[in-house]
């Protein structure tokens, strides 16, 4: 097949994506990346599928997945194995459901200004993803959250809090290399289900070669919780460390 009937054939996929986004959605988006991310988020009378229920290598050669309209990932798989994708930017979104980046390997940028909750197994797998965000957060890392986020090295979060159990629970923050995480809750501090949460005894944070920064205000606060003290050598003050924690 000779290069312009490939581009013909990748012409003609991405219109009937289009079309087939727009008739779920009941909108007339013109953009395919616009379209693509109405429909996993839910929006329209037919909206909401995962992505994964389309025929996913109609979209292969995607390389970011960027809408300013989306405010809402509610479907889970949304945007799971997209192979292709480099670069997630949705600045207006507050809320990211189960499984909907999992396993998108080859992710390196995140801009999630306003995103306060995310949900299970999110970003699982994303193993090229160095730095993590997420200044309007407020909410807990559920289960597997940022799990074999490898290379995965800092996590600057506004405030991880859940009222009614653990904010950081077990395996969500399972990332062999990750070395700062940063926690400003003024109020109260962000309970540990348990070490698991940071993986297993080899993964830096388990190993004493990482370090949570929290306000002056709660670092002994978090010395002296059971769950805490196990890392009570590697807890700091946001406000020691302005190279780090800004």
């Amino acid at each position: 097949m000779g290069l312009t009937e490939k581009l013909t054939n990748i012409k003609t996929e991405a219109e009937a994506l289009l079309a087939f986004a727009n008739s779920k959605t009941g909108a007339s988006d013109t953009s395919l990346g616009d379209a693509v991310a109405r429909l996993a988020g839910g929006y329209g009378q037919g909206g909401g599928i995962s992505l994964d229920a389309l025929s996913m290598y109609m979209i292969d050669g995607l390389t970011e997945i960027y809408s300013p309209t989306i405010t809402k990932i509610q479907r889970m798989y949304a945007f799971a194995q997209m192979h292709s994708v480099t670069s997630i930017n949705l600045p207006n979104v507050t809320f990211i459901g189960a499984y909907a980046f999992f396993g998108d390997k080859y992710v390196t940028s995140v801009n999630l200004p306003k995103v306060d909750a995310i949900e299970y197994q999110a970003f699982r797998g994303c193993a090229k993803i160095e730095e993590i965000v997420l200044p309007s957060y407020n909410s807990r890392f559920d289960t597997s959250t940022f799990e074999a986020c490898d290379s995965l090295r800092k996590i600057d979060a506004n405030r991880i809090y859940f009222s009614t159990g653990v904010s950081l629970k077990n395996y969500s923050l399972s990332c062999k290399n990750l070395e700062t995480l940063i926690i400003r809750n003024t109020d109260k501090i962000a309970t540990l289900e348990s070490r698991n949460v940071f993986g297993t005894a080899t993964y830096k944070m388990n190993s004493g070669q990482g370090y949570i920064y929290v306000p002056s205000s709660l670092v002994d606060t978090y010395k002296a919780n059971a769950t805490w003290s196990t890392y009570v050598d590697q807890i700091r003050a946001i406000e020691d460390y302005p190279e780090i924690c800004g």
